[in-house]
């Protein structure tokens, strides 16, 4: 499975964006949640993210680190 894959039906498929699926799960309201690799390609731009833990989404072979975006 590609990070993101164009199907032959018009719609998107691929681990990012079933990886984005999985951490609207553990979403509280408004909230804004990114896996590590997102918070880390955000070092630098003074968006500030606090450690929600590690987290095993169902159907991906290994946890993934979530964060949530506090400014």
């Amino acid at each position: 499975m590609d990070e993101i894959e164009a199907r032959a039906d018009g719609e998107i498929a691929g681990i990012a964006l079933h990886t984005a699926s999985r951490l609207t799960d553990h979403a509280r309201g408004d909230e804004i949640l990114v896996s590590r690799v997102i918070g880390d390609l955000l070092a630098g731009t003074g968006v500030e993210l606090v450690d929600r833990g590690s987290h095993q989404p169902k159907g991906l072979p290994t946890p993934v680190q979530i964060q949530a975006v506090t400014s």
